[in-house]
């Protein structure tokens, strides 16, 4: 196993008592592809991600929930309002951001999405195969289906081999998601989202 990869670092930040990860953005798909690895580790560890922006200023859990914030910004004046905070996060922003700020924060640099694909299937799921590797480098937004694909039937695995459309549909629904997320959705509007991203899923599965 591979130390101190990125994959080990966010892996490692959710039992730490560090409060603070920088991850720079590359392109919308390789942000979500991120994110979905932090749900991931979220969901492993019982932590529920935040992405309230009222919750800002917030010092402390009324109910001691374990939470992770996640925050997207490239205003280096937020990111040091942010870090000034107790509050365990996630602060997604851009490069220039990443080299002012990486010598004193645990970061992540998304340009290394490929090299983190390949040893979080490799060491996470302790999956070998090179196809599925290679297309989730090629597809980041599909890492996490494509393993639940192999990991179910890894025997009669099929790439998915799902077009531009489809893919940028699923892209959308996922960023639909995300927003309202952060914006503080109601339930009903947060529920008819993921009903139609796991509808969309379930139809292109059945394919094979």
């Amino acid at each position: 196993m591979i130390k101190n990869n990125n994959i080990d670092v966010l892996k490692s930040f959710f039992s730490s008592d560090k409060t603070n990860l920088l991850i720079n953005e590359m392109n919308e798909e390789v942000t979500m592809c991120y994110f979905n690895i932090i749900d991931y580790f979220a969901r492993k560890n019982q932590n529920r991600l935040s992405f309230d922006e009222k919750e800002f200023n917030q010092t402390e859990d009324l109910f001691k929930e374990p939470k992770i914030y996640i925050y997207k910004t490239t205003s280096s004046k937020k990111i040091n309002s942010l870090l000034e905070t107790k509050l365990k996060k996630i602060i997604f922003t851009d490069y220039k951001n990443l080299k002012k700020f990486k010598q004193n924060i645990v970061s992540l640099n998304g340009y290394d999405f490929e090299k983190d694909i390949e040893n979080f299937i490799k060491n996470e799921f302790k999956i070998e195969n090179r196809e599925l590797i290679l297309f989730c480098k090629n597809n980041p937004i599909f890492l996490i289906s494509e393993i639940t694909k192999f990991t179910t039937n890894n025997d009669g695995y099929v790439l998915d081999d799902t077009n531009l459309s489809d893919k940028n549909h699923i892209l959308n629904l996922r960023k639909s998601i995300f927003l309202l997320k952060k914006k503080g959705a109601e339930i009903k509007s947060l529920y008819s989202s993921i009903k139609s991203e796991a509808l969309y899923k379930k139809l292109n599965f059945l394919i094979y």
